[in-house]
């Protein structure tokens, strides 16, 4: 009922361990998953094997030689099997209470994901019985929230997203698509932070130039922000999420949190072009923005100030 997919790092270094943590990890879950593998970096092949995993060697890449994200999105759903597709960071340690919760969603189109957990963690995990309880202590006593921009897991049913944008794998903006698509399509997007506890090990971003500032700023990031159809200083979040899951295996209910962002977001999912009763508020929104963002700064400037002399 359930196929995961992930495109995986080479496995070398800490990177080679926290990702067979996470693919065996994945192995365990209950029901049993089937799981797909991209890529032919160093390792995953082998890793592959190791879990038992349906493995593609050729992906699609682009001049850098980057992954793309949306052909392994197609191809994933071609190749599974189930109801339910998962794209999963290849870092991120999952527990049951992931299929568990998505298997409970009863609507015909919807995007489940939530906040990740940041957990240090440099050695094997040892998947001797309950596991899953040692590691949610140690999460909870000594992991962190990562807050609404760690979205690490996006579950759909499979064949619902054939749409995406040509973004590559490990840059900006790819994610932020995902919940803008959604929305945009009138399709639920459910946060399952309550329900679903995920646990991302971390990491440096030596193997990315630039490391972690080129995550955002070099030129296959700005490519992928630059394939966003809306405002790029809008991104959308966890907090735009319309439904949200309060425990494991729970139906959704209806969530207002993303009313707060409803100015900054309404003419994006309602465009004018598309919803020609929109265009005569468009000079209001435009007036309204541009006043909040002025007082907004004489804040930020008077609090620099009482800074200054104190």
């Amino acid at each position: 009922m359930f196929t995961i997919f992930s495109i995986p790092k080479p496995f070398a270094g800490h990177v080679g361990v926290i990702q067979m943590n996470a693919l065996r990890s994945w192995t365990f879950l209950d029901p049993r998953c089937q799981i797909i593998i991209f890529g032919d970096e160093e390792g995953v092949a082998e890793a592959a094997t190791e879990i038992g995993a349906v493995h593609v060697a050729e992906i699609e890449r682009n001049e850098h030689g980057t992954p793309r994200l949306d052909w392994a999105f197609n191809r994933a759903q071609d190749l599974a099997e189930h109801r339910l597709t998962c794209y999963l960071n290849s870092d991120v340690i999952a527990l049951n209470d992931l299929p568990a919760t998505a298997a409970g969603i009863e609507f015909p189109r919807f995007l489940m994901l939530g906040e990740r957990t940041d957990l240090d963690i440099t050695e094997p995990l040892d998947f001797s019985e309950g596991w899953q309880a040692r590691l949610l202590a140690q999460a909870r006593e000594h992991g962190s929230p990562h807050g609404p921009t760690g979205m690490d897991y996006f579950v759909f049913p499979t064949g619902m997203i054939r749409d995406m944008p040509a973004f590559v794998v490990g840059r900006a903006g790819w994610d932020n698509w995902m919940v803008y698509n959604a929305r945009a399509e009138r399709i639920p997007v459910i946060n399952a932070t309550r329900a679903v506890e995920l646990v991302h090990q971390t990491h440096d971003y030596a193997h990315h130039p630039g490391p972690l500032k080129g995550t955002w700023k070099d030129p296959e990031s700005l490519a992928n922000r630059g394939l966003l159809d809306h405002a790029n200083k809008t991104q959308f979040l966890l907090s735009d999420a319309t439904w949200k899951i309060r425990r494991p295996g729970g139906k959704p209910v209806r969530a207002w949190r993303h009313l707060r962002r409803a100015l900054d977001t309404w003419p994006l999912v309602y465009p004018p072009a598309r919803y020609p009763l929109m265009r005569p508020f468009v000079p209001v929104y435009r007036v309204v923005n541009f006043v909040r963002d002025k007082w907004y700064w004489h804040r930020v400037a008077k609090r620099r100030r009482v800074e200054t002399r104190t």
